[in-house]
């Protein structure tokens, strides 16, 4: 399984996101979701999680309050569980495609503050990826992750905003 969103997809994924974190402070994630056009699709399981859309684009909410982000998926591969070189392949394409994401990120919001990977000194803690690019913005951050969260699981690229 393997899906991407590149060119101008993920572009377009990167101005949806900094329109969220742009306004003013002091409001929750989810009125500035909806003051930049957001609309809140079903709630997930128990409430934990919610899916907000605005066109094509979908990102999902996770937590409530300070601790709410919400995270649009723009790269995933699953593993070839057979093939057991399969993870070590993926993760340097992986790292690669990171990079690139990373240039064309850079080109549209400019030098992120932070770059590293999991260890790395500035590395967030609470943090599940194996790197990250941060850029801070008036009410939150918009970064780019490459999440691989265990063996087995997929493979992502990632733009979160809180």
């Amino acid at each position: 399984m393997s899906m991407a969103v590149t060119g101008s997809s993920a572009t377009a994924v990167l101005h949806a996101l900094e329109q969220v974190v742009r306004v003013e402070t002091g409001e929750s994630l989810e009125a500035r979701l909806r003051s930049a056009g957001w609309d809140e699709g079903q709630p997930g399981s128990a409430g934990l999680l919610r899916r907000w859309q605005n066109g094509d684009l979908v990102v999902t909410q996770y937590g409530r309050g300070a601790s709410a982000f919400i995270e649009a998926t723009i790269d995933l591969s699953m593993p070839d569980l057979d093939d057991l070189d399969s993870e070590e392949r993926l993760m340097k394409d992986f790292e690669e495609r990171f990079a690139t994401n990373l240039d064309a990120c850079s080109a549209e919001l400019g030098e992120p503050s932070f770059v590293g990977s999991y260890g790395d000194a500035g590395f967030p803690e609470e943090l599940d990826a194996v790197m990250t690019a941060r850029w801070l913005r008036r009410s939150g951050v918009i970064a780019l992750h490459l999440k691989h969260e265990d063996d087995g699981v997929p493979f992502r690229i990632t733009i979160t905003a809180d």
